[in-house]
């Protein structure tokens, strides 16, 4: 784990050992976030699309604890593909990110999609490790 301030001093930790579920459909953001998120201690699953992500939720749901979705994907959309899951009869925890700026909008959904977290890509490791632990510790 590196040993770069991310943990020291005030403030709240950023690390983890919880799984943590990736769908998005470029291939450089998912490499990133996977190596970002097992350096800080998470265990990290990709998914390429929205219907590749409900395969791996479903295969994986007793391990994943979290998700992190790109709004728009293909297939299904991570908020379709959020909806889906939670028709499972799970109780998901998602964060939401998007580089589009009409993704905000994901806000006004909020009666639909109770705890709606969303990060505007592109984004800071140490913003994208805190807000994934605002919503594990919510």
């Amino acid at each position: 784990m590196p040993d770069d301030g991310m943990q020291l001093g005030p403030g709240p930790v950023l690390t983890g050992n919880e799984t943590v579920l990736v769908v998005d459909d470029c291939e450089e953001v998912r490499n990133f976030l996977n190596f970002a998120l097992t350096q800080f201690g998470y265990n990290v699953i990709c998914a390429v699309d929205g219907m590749d992500g409900l395969e791996k939720y479903t295969e994986n749901k007793d391990k994943i604890h979290v998700m992190l979705l790109d709004v728009f994907l293909p297939k299904l959309t991570g908020i379709e593909l959020f909806k889906e899951i939670n028709k499972l009869g799970a109780n998901s925890k998602a964060l939401f990110m998007s580089g589009y700026t009409e993704a905000s909008d994901i806000n006004n959904q909020q009666d639909e999609i109770k705890c709606i977290k969303f990060i505007s890509k592109p984004f800071k490791v140490k913003t994208l490790l805190k807000e994934i632990r605002e919503v594990l510790d919510d």
